[in-house]
């Protein structure tokens, strides 16, 4: 992603951090200069990274199997970490190992607005959320169904 593209993001994202931004109930955490992430929403934290190459984000969602919760580590850092297999990438991908699962989709933020990313990101963590209900084995994540509002 190149230099001017990576500051538009940017300036699009900054109204997330500020306040809430509708579909989003609460604002956006800086946990990079291209990383951020959503509160703890329902016990499930939503990731956007940005890429280094194309015009492209991830958005990913990962938690652990053992049920202690979300994993707020790069998803870069998490396949490092782990063995993982991807088993799909489109329109999503899931990487599974012996610790945690991670659900991710690559999306092209050449467009992108707030408001897209907003409803992008809101989205992308209502869908998490049902795959994830599948695949660890606990309750946590029970209460986020109960909560789901795709825009």
């Amino acid at each position: 992603m190149n230099q001017h593209l990576k500051e538009l993001i940017r300036d699009q994202v900054a109204p997330l951090i500020e306040s809430a931004f509708p579909p989003l109930n609460k604002p956006l955490l800086e946990v990079a200069k291209s990383r951020w992430m959503t509160s703890d929403k329902s016990n499930l934290i939503t990731q956007l990274e940005l890429m280094h190459s194309g015009n492209k984000g991830l958005l990913y969602c990962c938690a652990s199997r053992d049920g202690t919760g979300p994993l707020k580590a790069s998803f870069l850092t998490m396949l490092l970490l782990e063995d993982t297999i991807a088993t799909s990438s489109s329109p999503f991908g899931i990487c599974s190992g012996e610790a945690s699962i991670t659900v991710y989709r690559f999306v092209d933020l050449s467009d992108a607005t707030s408001a897209s990313l907003a409803t992008m990101i809101n989205n992308f963590h209502n869908m998490a959320a049902v795959i994830l209900l599948d695949y660890v084995d606990d309750t946590e994540f029970t209460d986020v169904i109960s909560e789901l509002d795709f825009a």
